[in-house]
């Protein structure tokens, strides 16, 4: 039930790898696939494709995409399209990312089968995500249910001038108690 998770910052990274002919890497290469650039064209299709996966894929969420980068990688014979998604939301970027890089793969299929009868979409893979509570079932030996917005803010002006911390409280529902830490305000510091 996506509605009882917390927002967290969520990111995924997926892949696709297409086989192709040297002869076709050298026309990509060269800029003389006569469709224009695939790869560029594949960046293009990918990011709208992360934008709409839930409308494609049914029982998934449509979620806040707060980054997209599709990124490209050329052997002697195949070409490997990385999709990284980032977004806070209490859901996974997972589905966003494999699909950008699975429709990416098939853009460059497509501006390419007239040039490459053997060309194969080999694969599309998730390689990492991050965000949520999975990234924490090691840290703790119950897992947390719900870590809680900051709560209290030390008083003293001292205190918030140099580090600005937070008490933050982190309940695991089968214990039922209560464990507090001080965590610096800024990123770096954390």
């Amino acid at each position: 039930m996506t509605y009882l998770k917390n927002r967290t910052m969520r990111s995924a990274v997926a892949e696709s790898v297409l086989t192709v002919s040297p002869a076709v890497i050298e026309r990509i290469q060269a800029g003389t696939v006569p469709k224009g650039d695939p790869l560029e064209v594949a960046r293009v299709a990918g990011v709208m494709a992360a934008k709409r996966t839930s409308d494609i894929i049914p029982f998934c969420h449509p979620v806040p995409i707060e980054y997209i980068k599709i990124e490209h990688n050329i052997a002697a014979d195949r070409i490997t399209l990385t999709a990284t998604v980032k977004g806070i939301y209490r859901t996974g970027m997972e589905m966003e990312a494999m699909t950008a890089a699975a429709v990416a793969a098939l853009t460059v299929y497509d501006m390419l089968k007239m040039l490459d009868d053997d060309m194969e979409i080999l694969s599309v893979r998730l390689l990492k995500k991050q965000g949520g509570k999975s990234d924490f079932k090691d840290a703790f030996s119950v897992p947390p249910t719900r870590l809680l917005k900051p709560c209290v803010r030390l008083s003293s002006a001292k205190s918030r001038a140099s580090l600005k911390p937070f008490a933050l409280m982190v309940r695991s529902e089968l214990r039922m108690q209560c464990s507090h830490a001080l965590l610096p305000d800024c990123a770096e510091a954390l």
